[in-house]
């Protein structure tokens, strides 16, 4: 989003050898831009020349209210990953990158899934945080989440990451309750050439990668084939077999075709296909077998014109495909009922003791989504954002909804953000959304800050947000239910009256920066308080009526609350020319009440959903001879997981990467020796009793060439 301004200062490319020579110049500009480094402020273009303003050391974000704004006057906590920290962080996931941003949790639930959270409090497939990719929500509708394994993205096709860690509802809608992760993917004009990847290391991971990127006339293109296997977790034969593993192909494809100098039309096509590891944490002695497999496909297209600096506009759609099959096969029922087989006819009317299929995720989810943005300014005082969409979430599923037709989820939204600028120092925002959709009506979001630079390189900011969260189709209506082999039912799962009402967090933040002009030491930190009341989560209903095995259902309900304040920031620091350093921390205190119905206790009380302390410290040294050095801290306090996760103890872990680069007249290439959790082994999200999830030393090796 943030290079619709730069794509401008590209001349055609029919224009003299001198308009090359600009649009080159005009390419670099717009890198520079695109990679949040070395750009000054939309003020601070008035008095500097426009060429000295792109190369000052100020960052710039567009997540936070759809305008860019420098990061030091950003109205809300926002974070920025840069690719020089992806690529010194050795991370092989994209989820493990968020490790490095301050009040974010992250685990390997198991071999195909990973838990992005943002100051815990979320089940095993965090439905509150909003994640797109150039702008196109990724968020699922089979289980309201996101899955980290389908996004058809490669990490080496992030130019950067956005993080906005706060609700940001009024600029993005419901989804994003919590927090925002914007992931900007390089241009296919930044750079042209062939490239090959290979990983491979423990857990059998074997990843091959090849990309390439050139130009067709006016069209400048990237296309990517990739492979990923590995074995997954290593599982505890007395906890039953392994279905950990994952085979997965990622096709990607994106052009950028410009006509005019104002004009670009963007394009993304993306395929995710394979066969998946479970999502389900546990494992038994009598699951007998899973069969898991993952299609998914997205288009993507934009339409942008700019007129300048702060007027721009644009036009985009977007349609996401996943078709998910996570089935395990269960039995025989004597073992999953501890009963003798024998005596299982008496139970179930004479039926023969069998085996039964239990499903995790399956189903069939789209979203059809279309929207406009445009930016203006009124005065050199005011400018704004505003603009609305449309969206059709459907959702097939028999074995979440108990019906074989689409359930569909037609929606609307219109949205404005605005900066006032009184006087040199002081800024005022004010955004909204009004949100409508056929599961509960009208609903929507605000949000108010102000930002006051005391100083050069100083800046307080506070704001006050309310956000409303819609529930989502299968929250709405799950009717989970195991069934005889035959299709009749033998026992209720979940259970939705399908009487929700929207999810309400209520947050305020007061935050200090300091970005000197060389931008060598940035420094970011805030003090917060949440308060997140009618949070829809399930209770185990004992009375819930079931013809057979009378255990009850779990029903969905608004009753869950929490309270969280704290304070966290970050420290990004860059010492001379070749070391860089980053330190994230926060540290909080949290009170979650979770329902229990009509139980005799009602109310169980968690003070560690949110982990009281996290730190993470990322460290690269280049030294002679394109040899480089980096290591990486990393630090969570106790934790209990909502969900399917455990209580755990706290760990630490040291990562360590060296990289050699190897360059000639025709190609460069690359070797690189990764070691994760260089130390005693630790559990990131089930206990260490459960088989799973053993986080022991793991070592990669990495090998690229550039033709």
């Amino acid at each position: 989003m943030e290079s619709d301004d730069t794509r401008a200062m590209r001349p055609d490319r029919g224009d003299s050898g001198a308009a090359r020579k600009a649009m080159k110049r005009g390419v670099m500009m717009a890198l520079l831009v695109a990679s949040g480094l070395r750009l000054a402020g939309a003020g601070e273009l008035q008095a500097v020349g426009d060429e000295e303003a792109f190369f000052t050391d100020i960052p710039i974000v567009m997540s936070a209210t759809r305008l860019p704004q420098p990061l030091l006057t950003s109205p809300v906590s926002t974070t920025v990953i840069t690719r020089e920290m992806i690529e010194a962080s050795g991370f092989n996931e994209i989820a493990d990158v968020f490790r490095l941003v301050p009040g974010f949790q992250v685990a390997h639930a198991t071999g195909g899934h990973f838990v992005v959270a943002y100051h815990g409090q979320e089940f095993t497939l965090a439905s509150r945080l909003e994640v797109l990719v150039d702008g196109r929500s990724v968020y699922g509708n089979i289980l309201s989440s996101v899955q980290w394994n389908t996004l058809g993205v490669e990490l080496e096709d992030i130019e950067r990451i956005e993080i906005v860690r706060g609700p940001n509802a009024p600029v993005f809608g419901a989804n994003a309750m919590v927090a925002t992760i914007n992931i900007i993917t390089r241009q296919p004009y930044a750079e042209h050439g062939t490239w090959l990847d290979v990983t491979a290391g423990s857990l059998q991971t074997r990843e091959l990668l090849f990309r390439h990127a050139g130009a067709i006339g006016e069209m400048d293109y990237r296309f990517g084939i990739g492979w990923e296997r590995d074995e997954g977790f290593e599982m505890d034969p007395d906890h039953g077999a392994d279905f950990d593993d994952s085979r997965l192909t990622n096709l990607s494809w994106r052009a950028v075709w410009s006509p005019t100098a104002r004009d670009d039309l963007d394009i993304q096509l993306g395929l995710v296909t394979g066969q998946n590891a479970t999502l389900n944490p546990e494992t038994a002695v009598f699951e007998l077998a899973h069969d898991g497999h993952v299609n998914a496909h997205y288009q993507f297209f934009r339409w942008t014109h700019n007129r300048g600096e702060d007027n721009s506009f644009f036009i985009q759609f977007y349609h996401n495909y996943e078709k998910q099959h996570d089935r395990s096969d269960f039995g025989p029922l004597s073992a999953y009922a501890d009963i003798p087989s024998l005596l299982i006819p008496l139970y179930i009317d004479g039926r023969p003791d069998q085996t039964v299929q239990v499903y995790y995720a399956d189903g069939l989810s789209e979203r059809y989504d279309l929207e406009f943005q445009i930016r203006k300014r009124l005065s050199p005082v005011f400018r704004f954002v505003w603009g609305g969409g449309m969206r059709l979430d459907r959702l097939r599923s028999e074995a979440h909804l108990n019906r074989r037709d689409f359930l569909d989820n037609p929606s609307a939204r219109l949205f404005a953000n605005g900066e006032w600028a009184v006087g040199e120092a002081l800024s005022l925002h004010l955004g909204g959304i009004v949100e409508h959709n056929d599961l509960i009506g009208p609903f929507g979001s605000a949000r108010v800050a102000a930002n006051y630079r005391f100083a050069p390189g100083h800046a307080v900011r506070a704001s006050v947000g309310a956000t409303q969260r819609s529930p989502s189709i299968i929250e709405q209506h799950w009717d989970a239910v195991v069934r005889f082999d035959d299709g009749s039912p033998l026992n209720q799962i979940f259970y939705s009256p399908g009487d929700l009402e929207p999810e309400k967090l209520v947050a305020v933040e007061l935050g200090y920066a300091f970005i000197p002009a060389n931008g060598a030491l940035q420094f970011d930190a805030k003090l917060f308080h949440e308060k997140a009341t009618d949070l829809i989560s399930n209770y185990q209903d004992v009375d819930f009526p079931e013809p057979y095995f009378p255990d009850g259902a779990q029903i969905n309900m608004n009753d869950d609350s929490y309270r969280i304040s704290g304070i966290e920031g970050a420290i990004r620091w860059r010492p001379g020319k070749r070391d860089f350093l980053s330190f994230q921390y926060s540290l909080t205190r949290s009170r979650r009440n979770l329902s229990r119905g009509g139980s005799g206790d009602p109310v169980r009380i968690e003070h560690d959903a949110t982990p009281e302390q996290t730190y993470s410290l990322l460290y690269n040294h280049d030294f002679e001879a394109d040899l480089s050095a980096s290591l990486g801290y990393y630090y969570r306090s106790g934790i209990k997981w909502i969900g399917d996760g455990d209580r755990l103890d706290g760990y630490d872990r040291v990562d360590l990467r060296l990289a050699k680069r190897f360059r000639s007249d025709r190609s460069e290439g690359r070797l690189e020796l990764v070691v994760q959790n260089l130390g005693d082994d630790y559990q990131e999200y089930i206990s260490k009793k459960s088989g799973r999830t053993t986080f022991e030393t793991r070592y990669f090796i990495k090998a690229g060439i550039e033709f």
